[in-house]
């Protein structure tokens, strides 16, 4: 604002006008705000949604017909995790839920939390918990 009253100059008096600008950019600035909240509410229901299939941050950014690096600033923004961590964490979360509660082969687990590849699954398992799946699945069932 200090800018616009320096272009302005002494020719012109903003001050009865300077409220009203104030006003309006604090208004813009809260839809902004609101707006981003709610993609990003749109973008982690999606992710929910579609955990287990081959979902991508661009499929999520055609969804809520946005660009994808806005729709990555903003999850980063509200969450302070990036798309693939958000989703990850998610198969993740899952999967041991179904190592723990059920019998299902874990091909069969690494398929229904979207990775198809079980290599791949084991990988990315054992990074985030630090042992197997296979391992995971015995120590969770030995304490139920």
């Amino acid at each position: 604002m200090s800018t616009l009253k320096r272009t302005i100059g002494k020719s012109y008096s903003i001050n009865p006008f300077f409220p009203i600008v104030t006003s309006m950019c604090r208004l813009v600035n809260s839809q902004y705000q609101a707006n981003g909240n709610t993609i990003v509410e749109l973008v982690l229901k999606y992710i929910k949604q579609n955990y287990n299939q081959s979902i991508s941050l661009t499929s999520v950014s055609e969804y809520v017909q946005r660009n994808p690096s806005y729709v990555s600033r903003l999850i980063r923004q509200h969450t302070g995790k990036n798309f693939t961590i958000i989703l990850t964490e998610l198969r993740i979360e899952e999967s041991k839920h179904l190592l723990k509660e059920t019998n299902k082969k874990i091909t069969e687990i690494s398929d229904l939390v979207g990775y198809p590849n079980q290599r791949y699954f084991n990988r990315v398992f054992s990074s985030y918990i630090g042992m197997s799946p296979n391992d995971y699945r015995k120590i969770t069932q030995t304490f139920n």
